[in-house]
């Protein structure tokens, strides 16, 4: 009779370590699969280095991530470092050995990984490693996000908080930006205040819409017609600014008097020529934002009433 309890108790307590282990394996299972979706759902992959080996093993997802097309999960450390850098002009042997792995450091960082069809993806690399009991480095395991789409996205939110809706050229808050750059550096440059003629009487005669077509029309006009070192922009309303860094008076003279014969030559759906008038002053020593605007202001000032369609220098006392 005791020997039948015992088996039973045995065959019990061997049941329920059973059904431990499958509730158990199946958990674990369940949070694998967990991790797995959360890898594919924020664009990341693992990867992580076992510095006695100094193999790496990589996750299902980051092979996939990066377009790798390896069988193997398992590489050793500089065949690693080589799929993610096959040039070396990223220096990421140096980045993830001396300053993140010896050094002990977490850090992210970021790279551009041109995968096998020549695509550049954009990735983030979060690593961080564990010592063992006697301070020794152990295990460094790493993150691995595409952020691709992210980094176009700031680039594109970058781009429209620097240029003109209408027109596409920049605003004048990227003008001003460049002025700046400019003065603090010894750099000779001239710059182009330039005003729509009868700007009021096109819109009023024909409607905004006309007014619209001319504006941009004009800045394709400009974009065809300045050096590519020029930085064009729309000063405001029917104002354009050019700014022609290394280009004396004279030389942005020659360049403004370009851009009114090719304005004046411009085709509209609606019935009207449209001229403009410009004024030019170039940089020197005593000026700031300010004074050197002010001189093409006066300059421009000078071309309007001086018949308008006319390019009129402003030079400092």
């Amino acid at each position: 009779m005791s020997k039948s309890i015992n088996r039973f108790y045995s065959t019990l307590q061997t049941d329920l370590i059973h059904h431990q282990l499958s509730q158990r394996i199946n958990e674990l299972e369940f949070e694998r699969h967990t991790l797995k979706k959360i890898q594919k759902l924020a664009n990341v992959g693992v990867w992580k280095l076992n510095h006695l080996s100094y193999d790496v093993e990589l996750s299902d997802e980051l092979i996939e991530l990066l377009a790798l097309g390896i069988k193997s999960n398992t590489l050793t450390w500089e065949q690693f470092v080589n799929l993610l850098d096959p040039t070396g002009s990223n220096n990421m042997h140096t980045i993830l050995m001396e300053q993140i792995i010896l050094a002990g450091k977490k850090r992210a960082f970021e790279h551009c990984f041109f995968k096998a069809n020549g695509q550049c993806s954009y990735l983030k690399y979060v690593c961080e490693t564990f010592n063992n009991t006697i301070g020794q480095p152990h295990v460094t395991v790493g993150l691995i996000q595409d952020i691709t789409e992210e980094r176009h996205k700031s680039l594109q939110l970058q781009q429209r908080s620097v240029t003109d809706e209408l027109t596409g050229l920049y605003n004048r808050r990227k003008l001003n930006e460049s002025l700046y750059e400019l003065i603090a550096t010894p750099v000779e440059f001239s710059i182009i205040l330039m005003d729509m003629d009868w700007f009021k009487n096109i819109n009023d005669q024909y409607g905004h819409l006309a007014g619209d077509e001319v504006l941009m029309k004009t800045a394709k006009t400009l974009m065809q017609t300045c050096k590519s070192s020029d930085i064009i922009g729309r000063w405001g309303g029917e104002e354009f600014l050019i700014i022609c860094p290394k280009k004396s008076l004279e030389e942005a003279s020659k360049i403004a008097e370009q851009i009114r014969a090719s304005v004046s030559q411009m085709l509209f759906t609606f019935s009207s020529n449209v001229t403009a008038s410009f004024g030019i002053a170039e940089f020197s020593e005593s000026d700031t934002v300010d004074s050197l605007i002010i001189r093409a202001d006066k300059g421009l000032y000078e071309a309007k009433h001086s018949g308008r369609n006319r390019v009129c220098v402003h030079k400092p006392f």
